[in-house]
């Protein structure tokens, strides 16, 4: 999500996306409740609903990593369609350009828990325990 304002008013932006990422939090998915369920058990440290500012606007993603600076979003079928992925594709690159990596998971990703923790484990580079 990206808000653009014409007349520049931090606290007012910031207001707002505290609002919506509220909002965000009191309605998780349960694709994003999973996902948090995992990083847990994973032990890495994450933000949830995080607020990244970006000039007068701002983007909240899903799950932020500040140790790895990775992104990881949650994607239900809305997405998936033309619209969404042209959308996604832009922020992706907008974010990258900031310096951080955004992966996307999809939700049925998530309700493998085992996979999705090793595809996690992966993308952040942690070695996989092989004895136990």
């Amino acid at each position: 999500m990206i808000k653009r304002y014409k007349k520049f008013d931090k606290g007012k932006i910031k207001r707002l996306a505290q609002k919506y990422k509220s909002d965000l939090l009191l309605n998780r998915t349960n694709a994003e409740k999973v996902f948090a369920y995992i990083l847990d058990k994973i032990g890495v440290g994450y933000k949830e609903q995080y607020i990244i500012y970006v000039g007068t606007s701002f983007y909240i993603v899903d799950f932020y990593l500040p140790k790895y600076k990775v992104i990881f979003e949650v994607d239900g079928v809305h997405h998936y369609t033309t619209k969404g992925a042209i959308k996604d594709k832009k922020r992706d690159n907008t974010l990258a350009t900031l310096g951080f990596t955004v992966k996307r998971i999809r939700n049925k990703e998530v309700y493998s828990p085992r996979k999705c923790e090793k595809r996690i484990k992966g993308i952040l580079g942690m070695e996989q325990n092989k004895f136990f």
